[in-house]
Parts: structure tokens; sequence; C-alpha cells
């Protein structure tokens, strides 16, 4: 079956307050939440325990209804403003990329936005679907294409002509910034290139590894 150009997969989403001022931020929120969303002094408190530091966390919990899960929303200070740091179920084993990015949607939508715009400060949310190429440049992801059509998808990277296309796609990634994901790269191998997870997995590893190989040796190079 040929493949989507337009395929993107569901990856976990991310958001950002962007506001230097912790506690206008926190009354804003604190000033905008309402049922199924409550600020949580008592998840302050236990997620707290587990920091390394004294850092001013801002837990929200979610009651389960019209669909979406029971969940704890965990926000983390950054220079600049917040950042979700974790959403975790707690009523069910565990949410997935869908039922994630559900509850972090229906926080904006019914907490966040309102907060931000009488609080004055800005969000950033990523997309819930994304491709490649919103992970690496063009380049890289071209490099992945000609690899992926080419190579013979029972033998993975073995073969020699795969194994060197497979080699410019390592280089073109890691001169990208190497920043893709290892669980989004396999998934995408899986779901969008065609490839067993047998086979997904061990490409995930040695992507992982010749990332962590190069980035040792740009630091070498550069005697850090």
């Amino acid at each position: 079956m040929p493949r989507d150009d337009n395929a993107r997969i569901e990856v976990f989403q991310d958001l950002e307050l962007a506001c230097p001022d912790g506690d206008k931020l926190r009354k804003a929120l604190r000033g905008s939440v309402r049922l199924p969303w409550r600020h949580s002094l008592a998840g302050e408190k236990a997620v707290g325990k587990n920091a390394l530091d004294d850092v001013d966390i801002i837990v929200f919990d979610r009651e389960g209804a019209d669909g979406i899960p029971a969940a704890r929303l965990v926000l983390w200070p950054q220079p600049g403003g917040y950042r979700v740091a974790n959403v975790v179920p707690t009523q069910c084993r565990q949410l997935g990329e869908h039922g994630y990015n559900d509850v972090l949607d229906d926080f904006v939508d019914n907490v966040a936005q309102p907060a931000a715009e009488r609080g004055g400060f800005t969000l950033q949310r990523t997309r819930r679907r994304q491709s490649i190429k919103d992970w690496t440049s063009r380049e890289a992801a071209a490099a992945l294409r000609l690899f992926s059509d080419a190579a013979n998808k029972s033998t993975g990277s073995s073969h020699p002509m795969d194994a060197s296309r497979w080699r410019r796609f390592l280089i073109a990634e890691h001169l990208a910034g190497g920043s893709i994901d290892s669980s989004c790269f396999r998934r995408w191998l899986v779901e969008v290139e065609g490839w067993s997870i047998p086979l997904a997995d061990e490409l995930a590893a040695e992507h992982s590894f010749a990332a962590e190989l190069l980035r040792d040796y740009d630091d070498q190079v550069r005697g850090v």
C-alpha cells in the first residue's frame, strides 16, 4: 500500500505557559478553574515530596466526565513560566496518547486559555498529530523515506546498500539536531513506514545508539 505523504501519528502534546510571575499565573489559573477541574493543594504536597528541590509546583485534578478520564495535571516551573510536566490517570491504569491529549486539551479550553486572557500571559501547545517533518529536517525525512522505500523490510539495515542509506539518514538526522524521540520514531516506522515491530525495535535501538555516539564524537571534537 502506498504511503500517505501527509501521514501523521498522534503524539503526547506539550504545553507551556509563558508568565515570569508565578504568583500572577497561579492566581489567574485559580480564578478560572471550574468543575470538573479543581486546584489540588493535596496534589501539590504529594508531588512536592518527590521533588529534589523546593519548587513552586501547580497541580490540578480533573474528575472523569464527558468521555474524558479522571486525571492529575502537573505544572512545573521553568525559566519564563511553566510547562506541563505530566498528566497521570487517577482512576484508570494508563491514558495513552489519545487520553493524555484529551485531558490536556480540556485543561486548555476550560482553565488555561481563560486564565491567559484574564492574566495576560500566553500559551504554546504542540499539535497532537505530527509527522516526521515536525521532528527533524526535510533532508533527514527524505533520507529516511529513501531508506525505508528501498530496504528489504524483512532484513532491516543488514544489506550493504540498505546499510548505506540508513547511515545517510542517521547522519542527516544528527546534523538536523538529533531530536527525534525514540518511542515516536519506533511508532512511525511501524504505523507509517510499514515495518514489523521486531525490526522497528531494532532500528529504533540502532538510531538511539548512533545519536548518542555522534553526540559523544562532537563533544570530543569540541573538547567538552
